[in-house]
């Protein structure tokens, strides 16, 4: 048998070997090998994509955490701002209700129910505000005061015109006729030892004695008891006095 050359040895060598491939470093790898380092490299680019998604998704749910917490915020705000708007809505239909109103009165000013109802009334129809009607009525009370105290005044001097013009206790009587009449108020007005000088004031108060029907009365009650007593000028007053029932009423007794 022919033996096999040394060319043909390494000829079938060279066909049965098993094929090889070299990496950058240089080392030779299998096909084995080169499967696994792709299986690797896709695992690693799977574990970056996944790493990457995660990371978006962190993002947009943080995104939109935030988006849900501006828009509750703005919602919050609108809520706030209609409430407030509300509020200020009822307490201006308030204000313009002058029933609703609970007047500041100053002190010394007596206002009425009835008075209430008018001011409120006035304001309501001439558009004036709680704070005007305040501010008002001081004002109007010394306007009213003033007014009454002249009017009073003039009342009570049309008495003292129309005395001085009766001719029984008038002109040239006048001043003793007013005399007569305030020794009868002593007289007889006396009040725990106040020689009637509580009458006196209550009389000139109210102008009783500038009236012609009180002057005359007094001074009829003075002459009567004058020329009962026999009594003339500055004797009057020493001589004893007679009770304001004998005066009334002579024949009593």
């Amino acid at each position: 048998m022919t033996e096999p050359s040394a060319a043909s040895e390494a000829e079938t060598t060279t066909t049965t070997q098993t094929p090889t491939s070299s990496d950058a470093s240089g080392a030779t790898r299998t096909p084995d090998a080169k499967a696994d380092a792709k299986a690797d490299a896709a695992a690693q680019d799977k574990a970056a994509g996944d790493k990457a998604a995660q990371q978006t998704t962190a993002e947009d749910k943080a995104k939109q955490d935030k988006a849900d917490q501006n828009k509750a915020e703005q919602d919050k705000a609108k809520q706030d701002e209609a409430e407030k708007a509300e509020k200020e809505k009822a307490e201006a239909e308030k204000a313009a209700d002058p029933a609703s109103w609970d007047l500041k009165i100053p002190d010394g000013v007596t206002v009425s129910d009835e008075q209430r109802v008018r001011i409120n009334d006035y304001a309501k129809a001439q558009g004036l505000t709680q704070a005007q009607i305040e501010a008002g009525i001081p004002v109007f009370e010394a306007a009213l005061q003033e007014n009454l105290t002249k009017s009073y005044g003039d009342f009570l001097a049309g008495y003292e015109t129309q005395a001085k013009a009766d001719p029984q206790i008038g002109g040239p009587r006048f001043a003793e006729t007013v005399g007569q009449a305030e020794a009868v108020v002593k007289r007889y007005g006396a009040h725990q030892g106040d020689d009637g000088a509580e009458a006196l004031d209550v009389l000139r108060t109210h102008g009783m004695l500038s009236h012609p029907a009180v002057l005359r009365f007094l001074k009829k009650a003075d002459d009567a008891t004058r020329d009962d007593r026999g009594v003339t000028g500055g004797d009057r007053a020493s001589a004893p006095a007679k009770s304001m029932v004998e005066l009334m009423y002579p024949n009593s007794r």
